[in-house]
């Protein structure tokens, strides 16, 4: 990129910048337009909207928004068109280079840089999948390894297949419907690994994606090493003992094709650029009930705070963040009278939002996103502040890769920081949860 002067980049002045045209992102930028006749344009770096779902040609999407189950394409589509038809103003092929705390944009695309001024930000980048690197699988680095979205866009985009075997590690819902994807182009799945000592996905999706093939599903066994030269031709795989370790003799899995999935991280680069308060339990930055930042005016939400939940949740962050900006831009200079954090206490890792922000002495309710620190069984929720519950919960099973939630509400204001705790019956011995995922360092 040449150095442009400052004064020689075009600037544009805007109501609302949405970063990140995936489901909450477009549902953002839809729900402003219809709520406000704002000026909204929503940027994103790939040539087309719709996020991960956009990738994916196999059902699971819309079952809460929609009520209806559908394809990632045919969900993606209809954000799409809400969003069309709202007038957003969506520029595809565009890389935001960075986001300042006076709201300033500064975006690139075929057409050159351009810099937006706006009353408002949205943080909407979603999150991405580690790098094989991070998941350190001893062994040499052949062709024929991959992570989950390469796999998708292979498949939805080029229509062509990864391989002709494949052995996929990790049990969550994309790598269990990651399956049925292969086994329609060709390919034959050898096996499902999973280094925890259970499931990580739904139990309908093992059943019908794994079971009714006869593909095996081995929960505590791990690859020790990746063989073959130019191309993958086989694991040597142990199972794990209770605490980890390798037990029993290695076996091997002839296969030419390797596919790992599940470890998402927040696509936080800009958060950290921006020098926003980040959490460091879910790597996402820090909001209030309302998804606004510490920064007055830059808000965030779906998988960027959360990662990684359903499309259908991130869809709903889109349409609560859109009515908070709506408050926002009719009342951008209100300070809040009062800021209460958000604790988590026994048996919970992580809560969004981390605060409560009060602008008036009205009663106050939010929505919380909660994981658990453990895979627990009949989980009891409460949320109190001085001994006085906020709200309770009941999830039948809760495991802390994936969000379970809680309504909370409160008549009078407090500054005593609400605890969120969650009892439940361990579906795990203690010494076992070593291995219990944990939002990685990694940035």
């Amino acid at each position: 990129m040449s150095h442009m002067p400052d004064s020689a980049i075009p600037t544009r002045n805007v109501d609302v910048v949405v970063i990140g045209a995936g489901p909450a992102g477009l549902m953002c930028a839809a729900g402003l337009r219809e709520r406000e006749s704002a000026d909204v344009v929503l940027l994103d770096r790939e040539p087309q909207p719709g996020g991960l779902p956009a990738q994916c040609e196999h059902r699971g999407f819309g079952l809460w928004q929609f009520k209806r189950l559908m394809r990632g394409v045919d969900f993606a589509a209809r954000l799409i068109r809400r969003a069309e038809r709202a007038r957003v103003n969506i520029q595809t092929n565009t890389t935001v280079l960075s986001v300042s705390q006076e709201r300033e944009t500064l975006a690139v695309s075929p057409d050159g840089l351009v810099r937006y001024r706006a009353r408002a930000v949205v943080l909407a980048t979603g999150c991405r999948e580690l790098a094989r690197s991070a998941l350190t699988v001893a062994g040499s680095r052949p062709a024929g390894i991959f992570n989950t979205g390469p796999v998708q866009r292979l498949h939805t985009f080029m229509h062509v297949a990864p391989g002709r075997e494949a052995v996929i590690v990790g049990s969550d819902d994309m790598s269990l419907m990651a399956t049925q994807s292969l086994i329609g182009q060709g390919v034959r799945v050898r096996a499902v690994l999973e280094e925890r000592p259970y499931r990580l996905g739904y139990m309908g999706l093992e059943w019908l994606l794994l079971r009714s093939r006869r593909i095996p599903l081995l929960l505590r066994h791990k690859i020790l090493q990746i063989q073959g030269a130019g191309r993958v031709s086989g694991l040597r795989v142990t199972a794990l003992d209770a605490t980890g370790a390798p037990t029993g003799e290695p076996f091997e899995i002839p296969c030419d094709t390797l596919i790992f999935s599940g470890e998402f991280v927040p696509e936080n680069v800009l958060t950290r650029q921006s020098g926003l308060a980040l959490d460091p339990h879910t790597l996402g930055p820090r909001v209030d009930q309302n998804f606004q930042t510490d920064v007055r005016g830059i808000f965030a939400c779906g998988n960027l705070i959360h990662a990684a939940d359903a499309a259908d949740h991130a869809v709903q962050d889109g349409a609560e963040t859109a009515a908070a900006i709506a408050r926002y831009l009719n009342a951008e200079n209100a300070e809040p009278l009062l800021t209460q954090e958000i604790i988590a206490g026994q048996g919970i890792h992580a809560v969004v939002p981390q605060l409560l922000r009060r602008y008036d002495s009205r009663p106050l309710s939010a929505h919380l996103a909660l994981r658990v620190d453990h895979a627990q069984a009949v989980v009891r929720v409460d949320a109190r502040a001085e001994k006085q519950v906020w709200g309770r919960s009941f999830a039948l099973v809760a495991k802390p890769h994936r969000s379970i939630y809680l309504d909370i509400a409160a008549a009078h204001p407090t500054q005593a920081p609400l605890i969120v705790s969650a009892h439940g019956r361990a579906l795990v011995p203690q010494e076992f949860r070593q291995t219990e995922w944990r939002a990685p360092t990694t940035s």
